[in-house]
C-alpha cells in the first residue's frame, strides 16, 4: 500500500509511514473498502467557502503539526467512524474533518445534512435533493453544473498537484515577470524625465535622436558601398504610360477619328545594365502591352576587350569587332592626326572611347578600393561619440510640461527649450576637434582608407592632424568675426521621441514640424515663416502601426493652394531614407485662378485646374525604388505612367556563340552588317505578336529614316563621313 499523505510505499505491517509519519491505513471489511474506493475518486470543489478558509488538497488528513489517518475506522479522540456502513441515531456530515484552529472542511457539502443507514441510500438521497442545484457529493461525482478539480501526482509521486492552482500561479508568475520588465524599460525614463536635471535630459534626448539617425545613415552609406560595386551589379529601370480613357475620349473628338492606332496601348522602356566577371552588358527595349516589339544588346568582354551588339529582331546574327580595331576604324574614319588645328576634336573623341572601354586591371583596381572603404561598424561608434560630444555642450535649458496641437489633436509633451548661438558653436567644434587631434580609432580609419586607394597612410594622416590643429588655432574667429542667435524648442513624448520643434530664427523668421498624437488620432503640421512669406502644411487623420492616413491643406500666405489627402505613408521609413504611401493632389480655386492669370494667359482653352486630381504613388526600399503618376479628375482618367528602378547582384553574362556571331574587321563589314535589315521581317514579326495591319502600317512610318532605331542606315552615314573626310 502508500501512504496517503506523500505517496510513499508502507510495507505490510508497518503502522506509520516512514517518509512523513503519517498513520498507516488499517484493514478494512468489504464495505469499508468499498466506501474508501469510492472516496477516492476526484473530489470537486465545495459550493461555499468563507474568507478565512484555506485550500487543503483533498483526501489529505496529514497537516502541519497535526497527524490524521485519512481513511482510519476509528479515529483518535474520535468516537464517530466516518465511513461505517451503519451510523444510529447520528446525524453526521460524512467525510467532514476539523482541524486544529481551522475552519476549512475539505468534504463539507452546503446540502442539508441527511440521516442514512448505508452509504448507498445517502448517495441516491443527496443526489436526489441537489441535483440541477450546481455542488458536489462527497463521492467526487459532478452535480449540476459543477465540474470537478483534476489532480494529478507530481512526478516524484509525492503527492497531488493542483493544476487550475498551477495555472494561477503560473498567470501572476507572468504577471510579475512584465511588469518587472516594464518596469526596467520605462522607469529609466520616468527618472530621466522628472529627476534628472534639463540638460541632461535634453543631452540624453539628442543623443538618442542622433543615434538611430546614424544608424540610419550607416546603412545607407553600406548600401551605397554595395551600389558602388559597378562591377558586378545588376541595375534594371523601366518607364511606362498609358492614355486614359478620358484623354482617348478627347483625342478622338479633336481629330474626328472613331479609332486612333496604337493610342488605347500601353507603352514602355526598359533598360538593363549587368556586369559579372569582367563583362558588362547593357540591354535596351521597348515594350507595348508587355511584348518585346524591338530590343538591342551590347556586351563588353574585358578580357578579351571585344565588344558585340544584336538586335533580334533586326539581325538574324550578332555583330562582334575587337576594340583595336574599332579604333583603327574610327581613326580612319576622322582622318586620325595630332594635328590639333584640324582633328582636335576628333583625336580627344577616340582618346575618351579608348577610356570607355575598361580593361580587366581596371575592373582588378576599382574591386581592391572598394574592399577597403571604411566598415559601417567602426565608423558608427565614432560618429556617436561625436554626437555626444556636441550635446553635451548645450546649457541653459528649461524644461516644462506643455500642451501641442495641430488642428484638433493636442497632447502634453516635455517641452525643453535652449539657445543656440556662435559662442556655443565655437565650443562645440573645439570640443569635437580636440577629440580628433587624439582619436586613435580615426587615425586608424584614415592610414587604411589612405593606403587603400594607393597613398602613403602616414603621410596623409600627418598632414590631416596638421590641418586640424591649424583649425583648432583660429577657431576663436567663429565667434570673432560671427554673429547669431536663434531659439530651438522641443517637444518630447513619454517615449523620449521628438514629437515637434520649432526654431525661432528672431526677424529672419521661424521654421518647424508637429506632429501631436491621441490615441490614433494624430495631427500634422510642416511650416515656415520669415517677412516675405507664410508656407504651412497641415492636416489630421489617424496614425495605426506606423501607417499615417489623412486629409491635409497647403497654404500660402494665409490661402489654401493644395489639398492633399495621405494614404498608408510610412512615417517610420522616412527616417531610413525610404517614401512609401500615395498622395493624392487636388489644386483649389486659389491656385487655378492664379495660374490661369499667369502662365495660362493666353490660352484659349479655358482651364480649371481644381478639377484635376494628381495622383503620386511611392514604393521605395534600400534596393528598389518605384513611383506610379496619374491625373484624372471626376470623369475619368487622362493617363498613368510609372518609373522604377530595382537593384540585383550582378548574374552571369553570355556571349552569342560563334555559329550565331559575325566578326566585324573594318568599313565594308560594318556597312554590310548594317545595311542586312529586311523591314519586311520586322513587319512580319509585329504582326506575329498580336499587332493589327493599321497599327504595323502606324509603326512602320516612325521606323523610317530618322527614327530611333534607323540603325540600318548606319553605314551610309559613315560612307557619307568617310568621303567627306577622306584625306
Amino acid at each position: 500500500m502508500f501512504c496517503k499523505s506523500c505517496g510513499t510505499k508502507i510495507e505490510d505491517g508497518m503502522l506509520f509511514c516512514p517518509e512523513c509519519g503519517t498513520p498507516a491505513p488499517q484493514q478494512m471489511n468489504s464495505v469499508q473498502e468499498e466506501q474508501v474506493k469510492v472516496a477516492e475518486e476526484p473530489i470537486t470543489q465545495p459550493l461555499t467557502q468563507s474568507d478565512d478558509e484555506i485550500t487543503v488538497a483533498p483526501m489529505q488528513m496529514a497537516m502541519p503539526e497535526q497527524t490524521v489517518a485519512p481513511m482510519q475506522t476509528t479515529m483518535p479522540e474520535q468516537t464517530v467512524a466516518p465511513m461505517q456502513a451503519t451510523m444510529p441515531e447520528q446525524t453526521v456530515a460524512p467525510m467532514q474533518t476539523t482541524m486544529p484552529e481551522q475552519t476549512v472542511a475539505p468534504m463539507q457539502m452546503t446540502a442539508p445534512v441527511q440521516t442514512t443507514t448505508s452509504s448507498q441510500n445517502f448517495g441516491q438521497t443527496y443526489n436526489t435533493q441537489v441535483q440541477g442545484a450546481g455542488g458536489y457529493n462527497p463521492y467526487g461525482q459532478s452535480i449540476g453544473q459543477q465540474q470537478p478539480i483534476e489532480y494529478v501526482r507530481d512526478k516524484q509521486g509525492k503527492g497531488p498537484v493542483n493544476k487550475k492552482k498551477l495555472f494561477i500561479l503560473g498567470g501572476v508568475g507572468i504577471v510579475a515577470v512584465a511588469l518587472i520588465i516594464l518596469g526596467i524599460i520605462f522607469l529609466p525614463g520616468i527618472i530621466r524625465r522628472n529627476f534628472s536635471s534639463p540638460e541632461d535630459y535634453l543631452a540624453y534626448v539628442i543623443e538618442k535622436t542622433s543615434n538611430e539617425a546614424i544608424d540610419n545613415a550607416a546603412n545607407a552609406y553600406a548600401n551605397a558601398i554595395d551600389n558602388a560595386d559597378v562591377f558586378n551589379t545588376s541595375v534594371t529601370f523601366e518607364a511606362g504610360f498609358q492614355f486614359g480613357d478620358r484623354l482617348i475620349d478627347i483625342a478622338k473628338k479633336q481629330t474626328g477619328m472613331s479609332n486612333i492606332p496604337l493610342i488605347d496601348k500601353a507603352f514602355a522602356i526598359r533598360g538593363n545594365y549587368n556586369a559579372k566577371n569582367y563583362m558588362m552588358s547593357l540591354t535596351g527595349a521597348l515594350l507595348i502591352d508587355s511584348k518585346e516589339v524591338l530590343s538591342a544588346n551590347a556586351i563588353w568582354d574585358a578580357k578579351d576587350e571585344a565588344l558585340y551588339f544584336s538586335q533580334p529582331q533586326l539581325y538574324d546574327k550578332s555583330a562582334k569587332i575587337k576594340l583595336n580595331d574599332l579604333l583603327e576604324v574610327l581613326q580612319h574614319y576622322g582622318g586620325y592626326s595630332y594635328d590639333y588645328n584640324y582633328y582636335y576634336g576628333d583625336y580627344y573623341a577616340i582618346e575618351m572611347l579608348k577610356k570607355a572601354f575598361v580593361s580587366e586591371d581596371t575592373i582588378d583596381e576599382f574591386e581592391e578600393t572598394l574592399k577597403n572603404y571604411p566598415d559601417r561598424s567602426r565608423l558608427v561608434p565614432i560618429m556617436k561619440k561625436y554626437s555626444k560630444i556636441i550635446s553635451s555642450k548645450i546649457d541653459k535649458v528649461e524644461k516644462s510640461r506643455e500642451n501641442l496641437k495641430v488642428s484638433n489633436v493636442s497632447a502634453t509633451y516635455t517641452a525643453l527649450s535652449f539657445e543656440v548661438d556662435e559662442e556655443l558653436v565655437q565650443d562645440m567644434l573645439e570640443a569635437v576637434m580636440k577629440e580628433m587631434v587624439d582619436d586613435e580609432e580615426l587615425k586608424e580609419i584614415i592610414i587604411d582608407y589612405a593606403e587603400a586607394i594607393g597613398e602613403d597612410g602616414k603621410k596623409t594622416y600627418k598632414e590631416f592632424k596638421s590641418e586640424l590643429k591649424e583649425s583648432l588655432d583660429q577657431i576663436d574667429n567663429i565667434s570673432k568675426y560671427n554673429s547669431f542667435e536663434f531659439d530651438i524648442t522641443l517637444w518630447v513624448d513619454d517615449s523620449d521621441d521628438i514629437r515637434g520643434y520649432r526654431v525661432d530664427l528672431g526677424k529672419k523668421g521661424e521654421f518647424g514640424f508637429a506632429m501631436p498624437k491621441s490615441g490614433n488620432s494624430v495631427g500634422v503640421e510642416y511650416y515656415y515663416q520669415n517677412k516675405y512669406t507664410d508656407i504651412d502644411l497641415v492636416g489630421e487623420g489617424t496614425e495605426s502601426f506606423g501607417k499615417l492616413n489623412a486629409d491635409m491643406t497647403l497654404y500660402v500666405d494665409a490661402k489654401d493652394y493644395l489639398m492633399i489627402k495621405v494614404s498608408d505613408y510610412n512615417v517610420n521609413d522616412i527616417k531610413k531614407g525610404h517614401i512609401n504611401g500615395t498622395f493624392d493632389i487636388r489644386m483649389t480655386e486659389n491656385l487655378s485662378d492664379e495660374l490661369s492669370r499667369t502662365v495660362f494667359r493666353y490660352s484659349s482653352i479655358g482651364l480649371d485646374f481644381e478639377d484635376y486630381v494628381l495622383s503620386l504613388g511611392f514604393e521605395s526600399s534600400d534596393s528598389s525604388f518605384k513611383v506610379n503618376v496619374g491625373l484624372k479628375d471626376d470623369d475619368g482618367e487622362y493617363f498613368n505612367g510609372y518609373l522604377s528602378c530595382w537593384r540585383e547582384g550582378g548574374k552571369d553574362i553570355v556571349k552569342p556563340d560563334d555559329k550565331s556571331t559575325e566578326r566585324l574587321i573594318d568599313r565594308d563589314d560594318i556597312q554590310d552588317f548594317f545595311d542586312g535589315v529586311d523591314q519586311d521581317d520586322v513587319e512580319k514579326y509585329l504582326k506575329d505578336i498580336g499587332f493589327t495591319d493599321e497599327e504595323v502600317e502606324t509603326f512602320m512610318r516612325g521606323f523610317d529614316r530618322g527614327s530611333a532605331l534607323g540603325a540600318s542606315d548606319m553605314g551610309d552615314i559613315v560612307v557619307d563621313y568617310d568621303e567627306n573626310w577622306d584625306f
